[in-house]
């Protein structure tokens, strides 16, 4: 333990009380969470003056006698180790100790904090019940109420009565700066596994209090507890796969935003997790980054066990921050997300697929303000099933996340595509070399055919999604296709299913 330590050995005013006719406090506190603690070093005085240093061994209370009323006082405690070495003083207590002989109702308040109702003064309604509230002030906390009576709750209910004196105790709150909702992913750092791969969500109250989420494939674990003054926590969660899980972190309150950092493990593996608060506000705070945005997962058209389409989805990302994500993998696969987006630019991207077995996941970057891109790596695992369609043998593909701002057409001035004549290729896949459509495109998005072979495509001035149905030349069947455009690449791109494989769909010049 260093001079320097920045550990809140202890807590005061958690058992604070004292008895005004004999002059005296008794304090209690919480123990130090530094294992190399061996004892406390009380310190006290007027307030203004100087401080008297009281040694009281390993004990976590201690009654201060000979205290003068009708004054203003201080109180602290530092932890000591085994040379001497103390840590930083705890959280100061200020309290004021009335005469005794008052005949008066006195509310007194320490700290920055008030009581309702304003009651104090000559003492009226003797032997009635009022009910008192603390109310704390910005960045603060109550701590309790003392003097004649001793409570930890916010409401305290008296019955009134001659020479009665309450205080209620308010402290810097250290909680307030990590207060808030995080969000986040964890997996193994070597690899991704949908077993030990998942969304992480945390909800931090303005007292240490929080509740979580963890998200595991289609499995839901929900933990809570209460942060430690390192802001840091442990949970153990049932789980009837693999044994209990556990999660551990530890919020660094560096923000905006606060970054969380921890680990996710059981037995049998650990998985890295990182979260980041969510800090944006449609009045206060609203986001940058808020808009129409359009996604293409780029296929592999060299690996034939791979989809060689291209997956496609469409966000919107309100001025709250909220990210909402409606996808379409190159299998056929849809799936859809709610989650935000931070400060850093960073979206914390996962879905659970194929009832639980996959999943895709990762983190995606919105590009500085302005620019209107999103980027990332993705981890798309799809298992073996041999009872279905596309890739029975399933994959674990590592693919890229490219995204554009996407704007509805505003006439001439402003169009879907800035192209009035192009083309949609089919290639890959099934279609092997594949064919090309003719096509012109108006300025509100209407796509009309200008080749013999049959196509329909209609595409939503809305989103930026589009999807048809063109006629395979070679053997006559009609295939249906998805997609999405890039306004910023002035392309498209999406997918085809064929009989058996995914192909890509490319519309441009």
């Amino acid at each position: 333990m260093k001079t320097t330590s920045t550990v809140i050995v202890c807590v005061l005013a958690a058992g604070l009380s004292w008895r005004l006719s004999a002059a005296r406090v008794t304090l209690g506190w919480t123990p130090s969470p530094d294992p190399s603690a061996v004892g406390y070093n009380v310190y006290y005085g007027r307030v203004g003056g100087q401080a008297i240093k009281i040694p009281v061994g390993s004990v976590t209370a201690v009654t201060i006698s000979n205290l003068a009323t009708q004054a203003a006082y201080f109180f602290g405690a530092k932890a000591y180790n085994r040379v001497g070495l103390e840590s930083e003083l705890s959280n100061e207590l200020l309290f004021w100790l009335p005469s005794p002989g008052r005949p008066s109702f006195v509310v007194n308040e320490v700290g920055i904090g008030s009581v309702v109702p304003e009651l104090s003064g000559l003492l009226r309604g003797h032997g009635r019940l009022l009910t008192f509230t603390a109310v704390a002030g910005p960045g603060q906390m109550f701590t309790g109420w003392s003097g004649d009576l001793v409570s930890r709750a916010s409401k305290l209910s008296v019955v009134l009565r001659s020479n009665l004196f309450l205080q209620a105790n308010f402290a810097t709150n250290p909680f307030s700066p990590v207060q808030g909702v995080y969000r986040g992913l964890f997996s193994q750092a070597s690899e991704v596994q949908p077993y030990s791969s998942g969304l992480f969500t945390l909800s931090v109250s303005g007292v240490g209090s929080y509740s979580g989420l963890l998200q595991i494939g289609n499995d839901r674990y929900p933990f809570s507890g209460q942060l430690n003054s390192q802001f840091a926590a442990n949970n153990t969660i049932s789980n009837s796969h693999g044994g209990p899980l556990q999660v551990q972190f530890s919020i660094l309150p560096s923000g905006p935003p606060n970054q969380l950092d921890g680990e996710v493990l059981n037995q049998f593996w650990s998985a890295d997790l990182s979260a980041y608060q969510a800090t944006f506000n449609a009045q206060t705070n609203p986001c940058p980054f808020s808009g129409n945005y359009t996604l293409v997962f780029p296929g592999q058209d060299s690996r034939p066990e791979l989809p060689a389409g291209d997956g496609i989805g469409t966000l919107r990302v309100d001025q709250g921050g909220n990210v909402r994500l409606v996808a379409a993998l190159a299998d056929g696969a849809k799936l859809s997300q709610s989650a935000s987006v931070f400060q850093t630019g960073l979206w914390p991207m996962y879905a659970s697929l194929y009832s639980g077995a996959g999943s895709v996941s990762d983190w995606i970057t919105f590009g500085d303000q302005g620019e209107g891109t999103l980027s990332g790596q993705l981890s798309w695992i799809k298992p073996a099933d041999q009872g279905a369609r596309y890739y029975p043998a399933g994959f674990t593909n590592q693919s890229s996340a490219i995204g554009s701002a996407f704007s509805p057409p505003n006439g001439a001035a402003h169009s879907v595509l800035k192209l009035t004549q192009g083309s949609v290729q089919f290639s890959g896949g099934d279609l092997g070399a594949g064919f090309t459509n003719v096509i012109s495109l108006s300025t509100v998005g209407r796509v009309t055919d200008l080749s013999s072979n049959p196509l329909r495509l209609s595409l939503s001035p809305a989103t930026g999604a589009f999807q048809g149905v063109v006629n395979d030349p070679i053997t006559g069947a009609n295939l249906p296709f998805n997609g999405a455009v890039l306004q910023n690449l002035n392309v498209g791109y999406g997918f085809l299913l064929g009989p058996r494989q995914s192909a890509r769909v490319t519309l441009g010049p």
